[in-house]
């Protein structure tokens, strides 16, 4: 049986939403949360400017800036992770969304640097597009209530998504996997398409044109 691996979607919000959005922590095995118009979610997928270095006994962190607010992310067992950023670096970071003491914070699990501000201003014009969607589904009369289904959507990576995401790995020998050499590698239908699923969940990121690293 192919391995199968679960992951919530790293969702691309700005930071005031996560800010401002309700916190909702779970017992047990549920995940932490906020409570936002794309649904429930526990990962973010942020890009900002480092304004602060956060480093201390207990964990090394940055604050980033994307312009809507500002928010700390932490690492509390990954040391290093946070070493060879400094203040004005522009960053793309994944992590779960977490609250000690009244304050919101990004469990930070991958942190990038990026090459350029123009980065932000992409990010921007996604989030965008993002909301209007949202808004034009908010106006079809078709929809009258919230969807029934509240949970945060969970992708599988398996089959031919696994094979890809694996090459992907196998490939990356520290500056990204090149796009072209991964699907004549991976030898699959759809293969153009599965990247682009992997990118939109955020499970793989383009660190540049044409070369992708794993979350991992």
């Amino acid at each position: 049986m192919p391995e199968i691996q679960k992951r919530q979607i790293a969702r691309k919000i700005p930071v005031a939403d996560i800010l401002n959005s309700g916190f909702v922590k779970e017992e047990g095995f549920e995940p932490s949360h906020i409570s936002h118009k794309y649904g429930n979610i526990t990962r973010v997928n942020i890009m900002g400017i480092v304004v602060e270095n956060t480093n201390n006994e207990f964990y090394e962190g940055i604050i980033v800036d994307d312009g809507s607010g500002k928010i700390p992310a932490r690492s509390f067992e990954k040391k290093g992770m946070f070493q060879n950023f400094e203040i004005g670096n522009v960053v793309q970071l994944i992590g779960k969304i977490r609250e000690y003491n009244g304050e919101r914070y990004v469990g930070c699990e991958i942190v990038r640097k990026l090459d350029s501000k123009e980065w932000l201003n992409l990010r921007k014009k996604e989030q965008q597009l993002l909301d209007k969607i949202i808004r034009t589904q908010d106006v079809m009369p078709a929809k009258k209530t919230e969807p029934a289904a509240a949970t945060e959507e969970v992708v599988e990576i398996s089959g031919d998504n696994s094979k890809v995401f694996s090459i992907i790995k196998q490939l990356d020998s520290g500056n990204g996997a090149d796009v072209d050499e991964v699907l004549k590698k991976a030898k699959v239908s759809q293969g153009e398409a599965i990247i682009k699923r992997l990118l939109m969940n955020g499970d793989v990121f383009e660190i540049r044109p044409g070369r992708l690293k794993t979350l991992e």
